[in-house]
């Protein structure tokens, strides 16, 4: 069930990304697009533990960075939207094998969340907001 979910969301968050215009290669851009690689990159049980070690170090980058206040609020709207994607398909491939740990980091992917700043960009907003809907549906029915 896990997996159906952030499969759906990130078809949503790919296709997004790829209609709108090209962005400034900057922090947050790149903390958004390597996040959603890293998502598949968790949730792919073939992948090289060279590819899981880069993503597992780039969300550690992620959840340091975001909190400490440093980035623009669109930025830190990016890479909290990254850092989700990759913690959501770090969990996917978890619940295989341990459910307790994949509700672990659904709410870890929660909380790296917090300081989403609303009304920024209308298509961020849309995208938060349906990652942050399945997170919650998924940790009220998956880890009670």
């Amino acid at each position: 069930m896990i997996r159906s979910y952030r499969l759906a969301g990130a078809a949503l968050i790919f296709s997004t990304c790829i209609s709108l215009p090209a962005l400034a290669e900057d922090w947050g851009d790149k903390a958004l697009r390597s996040g959603i690689a890293c998502g598949n990159i968790l949730d792919d049980e073939t992948a090289s533990s060279e590819s899981t070690e880069v993503c597992h170090r780039w969300i550690e980058v992620i959840e340091a960075e975001v909190p400490r206040g440093k980035l623009e609020p669109l930025e830190a709207n990016k890479a909290i939207i990254g850092g989700s994607e990759a913690l959501f398909g770090l969990a996917a491939h978890q619940y295989d094998t341990d459910p307790a740990l994949a509700c672990e980091t659904m709410e870890e992917a929660m909380h790296l969340g917090h300081p989403y700043k609303r009304g920024l960009n209308a298509a961020h907003d849309q995208l938060y907001g349906e990652l942050k809907g399945d997170l919650m549906v998924l940790i009220a029915t998956e880890c009670s």
